[in-house]
């Protein structure tokens, strides 16, 4: 266990030589491994050890502080039920991780596939894809911060969406409210972040003012929304290379303009939104789950060692 810096972090099955950093935990027969380990990771005594560590710029526990750790436990096979248990539920944690990153693996192979031509969603499909520059197929709507004394939290004014922080699971979610009004974006718009960290794609929920940090993205006659949000999606990791590999900040309308994207029919776009954002759907469900035996497990240890 780590006694300095990030105290409290509790690892096990590793050998090796260790620093004077970390505690060795030793344990007497009555006590099975699993049940302390889980006992020293629960809410109370991470709780308890970081108050005994202090509050100094780099927090430390000494030996003397944790042997004031007082443990309540029940007997070895009330303590072997308790340890099964949590280890399942541990296992199902991390198997329920990798099902949602095996998605997002699929989801960005297929859509690469896809954006490139080397798939085809239906072999029905002779249309001819066309290269058009972003600009082309939508209007592109750069924010305009308010001045900052319009800002409030009394509702005054319009939901305002000023950059990352105002984005939760690719969806608008303002922090604030402007009196002042600058630029709009509408409900369904593309959000896209134009300062660090550049490209970031989500959805408005709302009608609300846009900031300098974001640009609002509408779709025109050419063009399927969920197609050129999907493109953004999978556009999202080039950002880094853009510009001959430059590194920045901000990207301006002109450089959002000129992004470069093959389209086929309106048809064949819509065929492909659907089918890629089912997979978004998927993982949202998946990510849901997640969080639900996430939950449980923190449930228990806050409630089992008590």
């Amino acid at each position: 266990m780590t006694r300095t810096g990030n105290t409290g972090q509790v690892v096990t099955n590793v050998s090796g030589a260790f620093h004077n950093n970390f505690f060795k935990v030793a344990y007497p027969e009555y006590i099975i491994k699993n049940f302390l380990l889980n006992f020293l990771k629960s809410n109370k005594i991470q709780n308890q050890i970081i108050r005994l560590a202090g509050t100094s710029t780099i927090p430390d526990l000494n030996h003397s502080d944790f042997y004031k750790i007082k443990i309540i436990f029940p007997s070895t096979q009330e303590q072997k039920k308790i340890s099964t248990l949590l280890s399942l539920l541990a296992q199902r944690i991390q198997t329920q991780k990798k099902i949602i990153e095996d998605n997002r693996k699929m989801k960005l192979e297929l859509s690469h596939s896809l954006f490139t031509r080397s798939l085809k969603i239906n072999q029905r499909y002779i249309s001819k894809w066309e290269e058009k520059k972003l600009g082309d197929i939508s209007t592109i709507l750069m924010g305009q911060s308010p001045d900052s004394l319009a800002y409030n939290t009394d509702g005054k004014g319009l939901p305002l969406i000023q950059g990352n922080a105002d984005i939760v699971q690719r969806f608008s979610e303002p922090r604030q409210f402007t009196s002042q009004i600058t630029k709009t974006c509408d409900i369904g718009d593309i959000i896209l972040t134009v300062r660090a960290p550049v490209g970031y794609v989500a959805k408005s929920k709302h009608f609300a003012c846009i900031g300098r940090g974001v640009c609002a993205i509408k779709s025109n006659e050419k063009s399927d929304s969920e197609f050129i949000y999907q493109f953004l999606l999978y556009f999202e990791n080039k950002w880094a290379s853009f510009e001959q590999g430059s590194t920045f900040t901000s990207v301006n309308r002109s450089d959002i303009k000129t992004i470069k994207l093959n389209i086929p029919t309106i048809k064949e776009q819509k065929e492909i939104a659907k089918f890629l954002k089912a997979f978004d759907e998927k993982i949202k469900l998946e990510a849901e789950l997640l969080n639900q035996y996430e939950n449980q497990k923190k449930y228990l240890l806050q409630n089992l060692f008590v």
